[in-house]
């Protein structure tokens, strides 16, 4: 679980996945790709999307809008 953290001038904050809080957060980070989210349902939601485990390309390819807010690393 990951907890409320301060890093470098910049504050991280654990928070529900819903539509309400990822759609008000600047960014969503995907760090794992398991079950235990709905990856299409945070690229979705989501303004802004990075992921570092191309978990989001299912939903990019049945819904190639999507790639405009989704950056892979």
């Amino acid at each position: 679980e990951v907890t409320d953290d301060e890093v470098v001038d910049c504050y991280l904050r654990c928070a529900e996945l819903g539509p309400e809080s990822l759609g008000g957060s600047d960014a969503v980070l995907i760090v794992t790709d398991h079950g235990c989210y709905d990856p299409d349902a945070v690229t979705r939601a989501a303004r802004l999307v990075i992921d570092t485990r191309n978990a989001t390309a299912p939903a990019v390819a049945r819904d190639p809008a999507l790639k405009t807010k989704v950056y892979r690393i």
